[in-house]
């Protein structure tokens, strides 16, 4: 997992905005397993392993799916037939210091 820092604008996107709390979070967590271009492995149960670490399986599961789906929805996450997704922004909201992980 990488960090990442929140922009102030993020509290203004008007996508976003009327998202839950919890799904404007599990956003948050996507960006840090996303490599700085913004693709990630597209695995629900990985996915949810690394943002929900303490809820139970099948809890951490549909959490995540419900999350994904809305995000999706959104256009915030686009999930491509392979079996990787993409963070359309990340890139454009994320200054890059040191070694980049493409």
């Amino acid at each position: 997992m990488r960090i990442r820092a929140v922009r102030p604008d993020f509290w203004q996107d008007d996508k976003l905005g009327h998202l839950s709390d919890a799904v404007r979070l599990f956003y948050i967590g996507l960006w840090c397993i996303a490599d700085d271009a913004g693709w990630l492995q597209w695995d629900t149960a990985s996915i949810a392993a690394l943002v929900y670490p303490y809820e139970s399986v099948l809890v951490r599961e549909r959490r995540t799916t419900k999350a994904a789906d809305s995000l999706v929805e959104a256009g915030r996450v686009v999930v491509h037939p392979c079996g990787c997704a993409l963070i359309p922004r990340l890139a454009d909201h994320q200054h890059i210091g040191g070694n980049k992980s493409f």
